[in-house]
């Protein structure tokens, strides 16, 4: 048997190279999305004298470290999903979950 790709082999590559492309550009359109909003809504938190930073987007979770004055503040969860995810999920996707990074 020869080592080399039938027809059908090569075609089927090809199909997983475009449906791994297409998916990885959806994937960064998302996370393009979620960094959009998120500094649409730093000023907010800068007022208070904190501040959020993107951490990275994994399925429909949003990772973000919150630092400042919001790293330490006991309200810090209240603003992380009453504040940040909802305006994910109103702003970019309604599936969207936030998590806080704790250094």
């Amino acid at each position: 048997m020869s080592s080399e790709k039938n027809i059908g082999e090569e075609c089927l590559d090809l199909y997983h190279s475009v449906m791994y492309l297409q998916v990885t550009e959806k994937e960064k359109i998302m996370e393009d999305k979620v960094k959009d909003a998120i500094e649409a809504i730093r000023p907010s938190l800068q007022n208070d004298g904190g501040d959020i930073e993107f951490i990275k987007l994994e399925g429909n979770t949003v990772t973000v470290r919150l630092v400042g004055a919001c790293a330490g503040c006991p309200m810090s969860q209240m603003t992380l999903k009453n504040g940040v995810e909802r305006y994910l999920k109103h702003t970019v996707d309604e599936n969207l979950v936030v998590e806080n990074e704790m250094l």
